[in-house]
């Protein structure tokens, strides 16, 4: 364990802790594989050699032996196999010795999901006993005897604890979608890291998409140059012009040109101008947008009554304008263009008010008015109905 990456370490500890691992933790997580890259240390937690090592207070079964062996298998009736107290215990022989015979003794009483049935000696004359042994087995210091009846599903609840793993088991926990009632600890921290691992993939492919391009894209302009094509084309046959292989003048305004070209701070500019552009375009549209609310606020009925009156205003000056032209003199139509002939209207009226108002009624203008001038009384046909 000490040999993998810092976060697979750090993911390990924290899941034999049962410790939430979150999206702050793989960030964390990116930064240590950034740093062991770098060849740098950081700190996180480390899953001790012992720390999957059974508690102390835990029950502690061991088996002894396997003896009085009968009917199983081609196993010789009272076989028994001895076992060492302390370390693991290899048990190799040549084909037909018996070691499958044994192990079928084993997913028998310990419930393996895929015991197979136990089968009476083919070279034997048939029997009627079942198939037995005596398991020895030390429990916290103390020895047992029990005796399995190989044949029937009745099986020790203490000898349960065995845990069988061949083969067979293996592959049901990689690639089998059923459940299992039990699941050791190595196989449910890799299955969990490899979760982690994609989560981690996920979150860098994020961090790199959110860096901006660096790639330097040419002006189309450049491209399309005769110097910039011909570049493109330069390999290790290229006969360099006669003209290339000496520097004149033309060549020092040329530079001065392409440096004027790729001038930052003029294309800034360039560029300044729409942004400039753009924000007056923002200033008009806020100041219509701030019209367009005082339209539709409280000078919006201002505005109707200020359109309907100068709509009657302008029915009257053409009516008016209609009737003079119908029924006024050559010699009126020229005087009213007069400064004289206004003048002489202006005292007319102020003549009325003071005057004839009060005992005519009607006020200047109007159908039953009478004229300032002639003091003949006017009817509809020469006045408005305003």
């Amino acid at each position: 364990m000490k040999k993998q990456p810092f976060w697979i370490q750090d993911a390990a500890w924290r899941l034999y802790n049962k410790e939430e691992i979150d999206d702050k933790k793989i960030d964390e997580y990116i930064s240590m594989c950034m740093l062991q890259l770098q060849k740098k240390n950081c700190e996180y937690m480390q899953l001790s050699d012992t720390a999957i090592l059974p508690a102390a207070n835990k029950t502690r079964l061991s088996i002894k032996s396997i003896a009085n062996v009968e009917n199983v298998n081609a196993l010789a009736d009272n076989t028994s196999l001895q076992f060492g107290s302390e370390g693991i215990s290899v048990i190799y022989g040549l084909n037909g010795a018996g070691k499958s015979g044994f192990m079928r003794i084993f997913k028998h009483v310990s419930g393996h999901p895929y015991v197979k049935p136990i089968q009476h000696n083919v070279y034997k004359k048939a029997s009627s006993e079942n198939a037995t042994c005596k398991i020895t087995i030390c429990m916290d210091g103390f020895e047992e005897i029990i005796t399995c009846y190989l044949g029937t599903e009745s099986r020790d609840s203490r000898l349960r604890q065995c845990d069988v793993f061949d083969t067979r088991i293996s592959g049901a926990y990689v690639s089998s979608s059923n459940s299992v009632s039990y699941e050791p600890f190595v196989f449910s921290v890799l299955r969990d890291l490899a979760v982690i691992a994609g989560r981690i993939e996920y979150a860098v492919k994020a961090r790199m998409d959110s860096i901006p391009g660096t790639t330097l894209t040419i002006p189309k302009f450049v491209v399309e140059l005769e110097e910039a094509k011909w570049l493109s084309n330069l390999c290790g046959t290229t006969v360099i012009p006669e003209n290339c292989r000496t520097w004149g003048a033309t060549d020092d305004e040329r530079v001065a040109e392409l440096k004027t070209l790729l001038d930052t701070k003029k294309v800034e500019s360039e560029l300044q101008n729409p942004r400039n552009k753009k924000k007056q375009l923002q200033n008009v549209l806020s100041d219509i947008q701030k019209l367009k609310l005082a339209v539709l606020g409280s000078a919006r009925q201002e505005l109707i009554d200020a359109h309907t009156a100068l709509g009657t205003a302008q029915s009257q000056y053409e009516l008016a304008r209609r009737l003079f032209a119908e029924n006024a003199s050559e010699y009126d139509q020229l005087s009213i263009s007069l400064a004289e002939w206004r003048e002489l209207w202006k005292i007319g009226r102020q003549y009325y008010d003071a005057c004839l108002h009060a005992k005519n009624g009607h006020a200047f203008g109007q159908s039953g008015s009478v004229c300032p001038v002639c003091l003949r009384e006017l009817d509809d046909s020469c006045c408005s109905s305003d």
